[in-house]
């Protein structure tokens, strides 16, 4: 039994992508149930940051916004049941946070605000 995550333990999440097999199902009536197990093998392949990873599961999320006062939100969030892992590989060596410093330390500056034209029908 998969038990309940208290909190997050992957403290500077990372990109990963990661292989795993999949559940999958038949809405029909065959006869060699056994035929069907064995002919078919689903497997997905996800890129996204890691958020946590335990003897459990892993949660991945493929979006992240980070604002200027330090929080950051999350999206499209994906767990894994462990048993369902194939492989997880880490992408290049960037970290949350240390990406959206320049080398002098200095937060990047924000990008000027597109100016938007009404659109007259």
């Amino acid at each position: 039994m998969i038990g309940k995550i208290k909190e997050l333990n992957v403290k500077e999440p990372y990109m990963v992508e990661v292989k795993w097999k999949d559940a999958h199902g038949i809405a029909e009536w065959i006869t060699d149930v056994i035929d069907w197990v064995n002919s078919i093998r689903v497997y997905a392949n996800d890129i996204g940051w890691l958020l946590h990873k335990d003897s459990d599961c892993i949660v991945i999320a493929s979006g992240r916004m980070q604002f200027d006062d330090g929080t950051t939100h999350w999206s499209g969030l994906t767990f894994i049941p462990s048993g369902f892992l194939v492989k997880i590989s880490r992408l290049g060596k960037e970290r949350l946070g240390k990406d959206l410093q320049s080398k002098k330390g200095s937060k990047v500056k924000r990008a000027e605000e597109p100016e938007v034209k009404e659109n007259k029908l």
